[in-house]
């Protein structure tokens, strides 16, 4: 009977022992993830904050289409980061992964909206145009006059 009653309790602290290292665990796996995404996505947008400086001072003029998805496409070549430049309106003018002109307007992306409002901001979330979860980062584009935003760079 001494027995019975030890190999029971053995087994119910046991139990209770797993199930607490297991919550521990995934609090852990959580907080880990979190860190993980954060910092990624502020290293993001001090990459973005670097390469203002390269945008073409035409980007924004249609006739300055083709420079803007060049700039895209040779910045992500040196960066290894997705990059799209977005106008005022939502318009994707250049895209180093996909054709601008079969793009959605993306005023309605959270780091999108945010940045046209003059904030930088990122968000983790599942790209229309690629199907994968993505992380962006978006910064406001400022013209001359540094006033309100001019488009984002994502």
């Amino acid at each position: 009977m001494k027995n019975g009653l030890f190999a029971r309790s053995l087994a119910v602290v046991s139990t209770a022992v797993i199930a607490v290292a297991l919550v521990v665990l995934g609090l852990s796996l959580s907080i880990t993830e979190k860190t993980y995404i954060k910092s990624n996505a502020e290293g993001l947008e001090r990459a973005a904050w670097a390469s203002t400086s390269f945008v073409p001072q035409n980007w924004a003029d249609p006739a300055g289409s083709t420079q803007a998805g060049f700039f895209c496409a040779r910045l992500s070549a040196d960066s290894g980061y997705r990059v799209t430049l977005i106008d005022a309106s939502g318009k994707v003018l250049g895209d180093s992964g996909a054709d601008p002109a079969s793009m959605d307007n993306h005023s309605d992306r959270p780091e999108v909206a945010s940045s046209l409002s003059g904030k930088a901001s990122w968000s983790r979330r599942l790209s229309a145009t690629t199907g994968e979860w993505m992380l962006y980062a978006a910064i406001p584009l400022h013209g001359p006059d540094g006033g309100i935003p001019t488009g984002a760079l994502r």
